[in-house]
């Protein structure tokens, strides 16, 4: 089981608030732990940073997600209207205005295709 960003910050703060309370009797011992206080309260620090920043980028990508399907929506909408006026104006019946309709039954015929197809992972 992996352990959360919570946890590990967690972990660190109690990690360095024991060897500071501690910290004569492990320098009576040998074991001088004044830069590991200053590093994990570092490392601890960038960590959240990194962790609050990629929280933010994935905000703004959700965003930016909806903002995407908006636009490509508004294209495929508009494009699909200015077909249809180009079909009826050459008339609906006329191979050219066939062959326009096909644009867009083989984009449906696609987009079908690819939501029915298994996922053979």
């Amino acid at each position: 089981m992996a352990v959360s960003i919570t946890e590990t910050i967690g972990f660190a703060d109690q990690f360095v608030q024991l060897i500071q309370d501690n910290k004569a009797d492990l320098q009576a011992k040998g074991l001088d732990v004044t830069s590991w206080i200053t590093d994990t309260t570092t490392l601890k620090n960038d960590a959240l940073t990194q962790t609050t920043k990629q929280d933010d980028m994935e905000a703004a990508s959700k965003a930016q997600t909806k903002v995407a399907q908006t636009s490509v929506k508004t294209l495929y909408d508009t494009t699909s209207t200015r077909l249809d006026a180009v079909m009826g104006v050459l008339g609906k019946a006329t191979p050219l205005a066939k062959q326009a309709g096909k644009l867009r039954s083989g984009l449906i015929k696609q987009s079908k295709k690819k939501t029915v197809e298994p996922n053979n992972n």
